[in-house]
C-alpha cells in the first residue's frame, strides 16, 4: 500500500473539510489512542465539536499513529479528487442498473 501524506492533516482546516460525522467515524476505532492524547470523541456530530487544533497536533508524530488510523486517512485522501468521485458514481450507477434499484 502506498503511504499517505499525513502532513496534509497537520492543518486543522484540512480536518474541518471532512464532515464531522464522517471524521468521528474515521476516528472511533482509535478512541483510546486519541483519549491518551487528550482528544475525547463526541458520541455523534450532534454531541459536541471535535477539537481539530488538538487533533492536528497528533499528526506531528506520524510514527506513533496506529496503522488503521493512517489507512483510514489514506482512503479519504485517495477518494478526495474528481476522478475518484466519478469512478464511485459510475460504479453506483452500474450497481443500480444491475439490481434495478435507485441508490
Amino acid at each position: 500500500m502506498s503511504t499517505v501524506n499525513i502532513r496534509r492533516y497537520l492543518d486543522p482546516d484540512a480536518l474541518k473539510e471532512i464532515a464531522p460525522a464522517n471524521l468521528i467515524a474515521l476516528l472511533k476505532d482509535e478512541a483510546s489512542f486519541l483519549e491518551a492524547r487528550g482528544i475525547i470523541l463526541p458520541a455523534s456530530a450532534n454531541d459536541g465539536e471535535l477539537d481539530c487544533e488538538v487533533l492536528a497536533r497528533v499528526f506531528l508524530s506520524p510514527d506513533d499513529i496506529p496503522q488503521n488510523l493512517v489507512e483510514n486517512f489514506h482512503l479519504v485522501n485517495q477518494m478526495s479528487n474528481k476522478d475518484a468521485m466519478d469512478h464511485i458514481l459510475d460504479q453506483l450507477s452500474t450497481l443500480a442498473k444491475i439490481t434495478g434499484t435507485l441508490l
